[in-house]
């Protein structure tokens, strides 16, 4: 449309100067005018006319280095029998301007210009008609032409049936006028006036567009495939031309200075590889024309729909303030624009601030400060503030500063391939361990407490937008050393791990868990313990899963392992087969209250199943292992008393004061509740009792065993009490 626009101002300011005849009696007429000084060569000839006379002619053509003019079934004759002047009508006129733009010598400029049609209008017939007119300059109008004089002042209108347009123009010697109307699909109005001044002509307009039917669409391609539909628009108009400046649509366009006010409600949608921008939202801009560069500035916010490949419901808002300079090349500064959106299940909020957009023919480049927010709720996952540049391939950013669940990370880097839509992100963290409590919180491990340690994080995080199935890719190595845990009221210690990571939004190791703790107290201390296992989380499904290869420890000065296990973190729940390889005897009645000394170790097997942290044991079976031992029992006084009231007990306590086994076989219960039943059967003999003769004895133990291990983890006395018991076991 601005092209158009000023290629009127050409055609109706600068449409040439042609000298018709007007006398009274005899009419004179000599071409030369201004137009021979301008590289035209016309004869000069005398013509008489008589009364009531009319002209026709066939064809004239004229032509110069500069335009060619050819016309046909030209009628000329007098507006009535009393007056002298003339009106002329023509059926067909082509005008064909041939600009040479770098040639001072046969350019016209403005001020010749005017000059010529201030002194030549006069000679204008009153009216005129051209039926089918065609004038081109870098493009082409064809339409019908009339026009009016009174004097100096001349009125045309000009109707272009293909662009369902019409023209109107007013020259005066002071100011010209200039009225451009569209109908049909599109309706617009355009109004410029144009007033010579001492050094300049002053332009004043506004224009004024709605879509009747449809909007007015445009098309472009490479480097950005767009598309705009106009749907309405206002803008007006205030600059000023040189009047020593060329005339030509060109020249216009590098020597207009003008400020355009715009409002318009466009669509339009942009597409860059597979990012696509669109908006139907009302524009507010300031438009400064100056030296062919047009600067545009937003004096409104704009909100424009995104649509990527992984990003859902995003929108980018532009703050007002932002401008662009649109010339040979393009480039905008955007003081601040935000973006938000959503990455799975997960709120993104994006600020860029100081972004700067160039473009070079096909070439484009962007720079700008981000500041990240990825949010699960009311909850950050990831800030951070990144350094970013992106061109027609690649896209990279570096962290300044960032934050993984309020973990200050070391190294974050973004890199993005444009051309083949592959990309990552690279993390890497090292911090205390408690500084990760964070991390443990949101993974709603709430019974689980880092105390001391240091963790280090490496992790990438891929995505290949070309693929059948775009899903982000994710792998990260995570290690602990020196690690102090507290689960619920569990105590690990000085443990260590490696796991390898990935998958998304599923994370599963790669690779076997390998994970090591120096202590374990779970009311009786578990050393030297090492586990591999298979892990499986998903923060979205809140799962976290252990499935166990192998499990190895020390309790009771012996061993216990297993190679089939899983627990399930967040819901505490699992399975857990134990063996039992020689296990101290003294150190497991070190536990009780009462006072035994013994000798001797066990063996057995121990299956475990978990129910929302409730342990529940049914038939574990332990044996001793041969040749046996011996058991001594010294009861306390309470015990004393009590069996002096009954006889069997009596023979027990006595059987055990000194009971040498070579069989021990016990059948464990044990309930959600915490209660331990050990069915044990015992056979031996006692030297001092019935001369040592075979005894076998069957004793139901029961014990909360729960709140025995609860009152042992919660003092600090038990290694002591478990090693002085045991000592004195072996004495």
């Amino acid at each position: 449309m601005l092209r158009i626009f000023l290629v009127l101002i050409v055609i109706f300011l600068g449409g040439g100067i042609t000298a018709w005849w007007n006398s009274p009696v005899l009419i004179e007429h000599v071409f030369r005018s201004e137009l021979a000084s301008n590289g035209f060569d016309m004869p000069e000839f005398v013509m008489a006319r008589p009364y009531r006379w009319l002209i026709s002619i066939d064809n004239i053509t004229v032509v110069s280095p500069d335009i060619e003019i050819r016309l046909s079934e030209i009628k000329i004759g007098p507006i009535n029998a009393a007056s002298p002047d003339t009106y002329v009508v023509a059926k067909r006129a082509t005008f064909q301007t041939k600009f040479h733009e770098n040639d001072t010598k046969t350019s016209l400029d403005w001020q010749t210009l005017i000059e010529s049609i201030n002194r030549n209008v006069v000679f204008l017939p009153l009216t005129g008609e051209i039926e089918q007119l065609q004038w081109c300059l870098q493009e082409c109008l064809e339409g019908r032409l009339n026009w009016n004089r009174t004097g100096a002042q001349v009125k045309a209108q000009l109707h272009i049936p293909d662009l369902n347009m019409s023209v109107s123009f007013s020259w005066r010697k002071n100011k010209s006028t200039i009225t451009v109307t569209g109908y049909s699909a599109h309706l617009f109005l355009i109004e410029a006036e144009f007033v010579p001044e001492e050094k300049e002509i002053n332009i004043d307009g506004h224009a004024w567009f709605r879509a009747n039917t449809q909007p007015l669409k445009l098309r472009g391609e490479s480097p950005f495939n767009y598309e705009l539909d106009v749907n309405s628009l206002d803008a007006s108009v205030m600059g000023h031309l040189p009047l020593d400046g060329m005339v030509s649509a060109s020249a216009i366009e590098q020597q207009l200075q003008a400020k355009i006010t715009i409002n318009g409600k466009p669509t339009w949608q942009v597409e860059i590889e597979d990012i696509r921008l669109s908006s139907r939202q009302l524009v507010s801009a300031d438009i400064e024309i100056h030296e062919g560069v047009l600067k545009l500035r937003l004096t409104k916010q704009i909100d424009i729909n995104l649509e990527t490949p992984f990003l859902e419901q995003t929108i980018l808002t532009v703050d007002s303030g932002t401008e662009c300079a649109v010339g040979e090349n393009i480039s905008c500064t955007i003081p601040h624009a935000s973006l938000t959106g959503r990455l799975n299940s997960y709120d993104v909020f994006t600020s860029f601030s100081a972004l700067q957009f160039k473009l070079d023919k096909a070439e484009w480049q962007v720079l700008t400060t981000v500041e990240l927010d990825l949010a699960d709720g009311d909850t950050p996952l990831v800030t951070a503030v990144l350094e970013l540049t992106a061109d027609n391939a690649d896209l990279h950013a570096n962290a300044r500063t960032v934050s993984l669940l309020g973990v200050s990370a070391d190294k974050i880097e973004v890199n993005h391939n444009l051309k083949t839509g592959k990309g990552q992100v690279t993390v890497n963290v090292t911090r205390s361990a408690t500084e990760f409590q964070s991390v443990i919180d949101y993974l709603q491990l709430q019974k689980l407490k880092f105390a001391s340690g240091e963790l280090s994080l490496e992790a990438n995080f891929g995505w290949d937008l070309r693929s059948d199935l775009p899903s982000p890719v994710f792998d990260t190595r995570i290690t602990a050393t020196d690690l102090d845990v507290i689960y619920d009221d569990y105590q690990l210690r000085k443990g260590s791990f490696t796991m390898q990571l990935a998958g998304w939004p599923r994370i599963k190791s790669t690779q076997p868990v390998s994970m090591s703790w120096q202590r374990f107290d779970i009311g009786v201390p578990l050393d030297d313990i090492h586990m591999s296992f298979n892990l499986e989380l998903d923060p979205v499904e809140t799962l976290f899963t252990l499935t166990g290869h192998t499990l190895d420890a020390e309790i009771f000065g012996g061993n216990i392992n297993s190679e089939d296990y899983d627990y399930e973190v967040t819901t505490s729940t699992g399975h857990l087969n134990l063996n039992l390889e020689k296990l101290e005897l003294n150190q497991i009645l070190a536990l009780q209250e009462e006072e035994f000394e013994s000798t001797g170790k066990i063996s057995g097997s121990v299956p475990v199943h978990i129910n929302k942290g409730k342990l529940n044991v049914s038939k574990g079976k332990i044996t001793a292992i041969a040749p046996g031992g011996f058991i001594k029992y010294k009861p306390s006084q309470a015990v004393v008393n009590l069996v002096a009231q009954n006889d069997q007990l009596k023979v027990v306590v006595d059987t055990m004061s000194d009971f040498q086994y070579h069989s021990l076989e016990a059948v464990l219960e044990y309930s959600p509740e915490g209660d331990l039943v050990a069915r044990t059967a015992l056979k031996g003999s006692n030297p001092a009792y019935e001369n040592g003769r075979e005894i076998h004895l069957n004793i139901k133990v029961e014990e909360n065993l729960a709140t025995l291990l609860k009152s042992l983890r919660l003092g600090d006395e038990l290694a002591r009490k478990i090693g002085e018991k045991a000592k004195r076991g072996v004495q």
